[in-house]
């Protein structure tokens, strides 16, 4: 159960578009991206439904999902700083 401390942080990313969340993830605040990884959580569990691994769990390939997703947050606008070489 969250405190009334994440409650109160938490509303104020309900109105925010994920860019400026991302941004905000970028100052090292913890919030924005559990707000994110809450966000897309389930997105991941539907993507995860249609990958079939041997030998793993169906909770292995929704953990994979989740790690992908919390690394796609911290890097996410890092690819648009590089520059294109075609």
């Amino acid at each position: 159960m969250a405190s009334n401390y994440q409650q109160e942080y938490i509303v104020d990313y309900v109105d925010m578009q994920d860019v400026e969340i991302v941004a905000l993830v970028r100052t090292a605040i913890f919030w924005p991206r559990e707000f994110l990884i809450v966000k897309y959580k389930n997105f991941v569990r539907s993507k995860a439904r249609s990958y079939f691994l041997i030998g793993a769990d169906r909770e292995d390939i929704i953990q994979e999902g989740m790690i992908g997703l919390y690394k796609a947050i911290l890097h996410w606008g890092q690819a648009l700083l590089l520059p294109r070489l075609c």
